[in-house]
């Protein structure tokens, strides 16, 4: 987390570090090949597993990931790395929304999940 100067504390990822933190909170990557298929289709681009792996490095080393030593396919989110992920997910939406409050998170969510929002 990084803080502004006024200490209120926000998430400080890039958006590659947001795409593997949220590939892990999926909890349905059972293998580094999955997670690289996962995180390769979402980017639309082959993405080697060494970048991954230094993705979660850099996210272990703030605390967002519990133990950056095991295989990549068992990392969970921290509850810090929980909250930094959700904080960067609703500035993401803000962002695209571009403040118009015309997007909602669950609606995303559910398109995102191939669910209409009927199914919801």
């Amino acid at each position: 987390m990084s803080y502004l100067k006024t200490g209120i504390e926000f998430a400080h990822i890039s958006i590659f570090e947001l795409v593997v933190g949220s590939a892990l909170s999926r909890g349905t990557v059972n293998s580094e090949g999955e997670l690289i298929d996962v995180i390769s289709e979402w980017l639309q681009v082959p993405v080697p597993l060494g970048e991954i792996e230094q993705a979660a490095q850099r996210l272990a080393a703030r605390g967002y990931i519990a133990d950056g030593t095991a295989p990549l396919a068992e990392l969970a989110l921290t509850e810090k790395g929980t909250d930094g992920v959700t904080r960067s997910y609703h500035a993401t939406i803000r962002m695209l929304d571009r403040g118009l409050n015309l997007l909602r998170a669950s609606m995303l969510v559910n398109i995102i999940n191939g669910k209409g929002e009927s199914d919801a």
